[in-house]
């Protein structure tokens, strides 16, 4: 079942239209839009990036929509317990033994106390501690004037309830089935998110 609008339809979009539509939605985090990055300014190519809404500026230039995922993988920090490892290392540099391993010799044996990381140094090799954002799409943010929002279908609802859109929408629900009335039309639920964006873009 298709719950929101797909990047194909926000572009079929005139300029017109794309610009009422931005002033018809009020940004919120982890709303699901998509932006339009230029690539090549000579030929006017733009790229769509699909993104989700994270932390939302209000600056002199317009309002710049934060991307959450780049937010999110800037956060992140390494687990505790790692700056022990790489002491453990120094230690395998000064004394030639493997780092994150100290041996502990007794009259009766000898036992050994692992610390964290990685037990040899090939396998400390093997290891990535370089943890920075890689993202496979441009920039941590973007002008909200550079993007367009991808409703779902209670959005769309909550945006016709609010600009007193003449449609007429009633959803029916029985154990035997669902019921779809737009604007008096019946539909199956699969066609309900197509349906609703025909009278959103009736607003634009």
């Amino acid at each position: 079942m298709k719950t929101r609008v797909s990047v194909k339809d926000v572009l079929a979009l005139d300029e017109s239209q794309r610009r009422s539509l931005r002033l018809l939605w009020t940004p919120q985090p982890y709303d699901i839009a998509v932006a339009l990055v230029c690539r090549d300014v000579e030929n006017d190519v733009y790229e769509p990036i699909v993104f989700a809404v994270g932390e939302i500026s209000v600056t002199g230039h317009g309002t710049i929509l934060g991307n959450l995922a780049y937010d999110a993988m800037a956060a992140i920090e390494l687990p505790d317990g790692f700056d022990d490892f790489d002491d453990d290392l120094d230690r395998e540099r000064d004394d030639g033994q493997p780092g994150g391993m100290t041996s502990q010799c007794s009259q009766g044996g000898a036992s050994e106390r692992r610390q964290a990381g990685p037990t040899d140094a090939s396998e400390a090799e093997d290891v990535d501690f370089d943890v920075q954002p890689r993202i496979p799409f441009a920039g941590g943010s973007f002008p909200k004037e550079e993007c367009l929002p991808l409703l779902d279908i209670g959005q769309m609802v909550s945006l016709l309830i609010g600009r007193h859109s003449g449609y007429r929408i009633r959803l029916e629900i029985t154990p035997e089935l669902i019921a779809c009335l737009v604007d008096g039309q019946e539909s199956s639920p699969d066609e309900l998110c197509d349906l609703l964006w025909e009278a959103v873009c009736a607003l634009l």
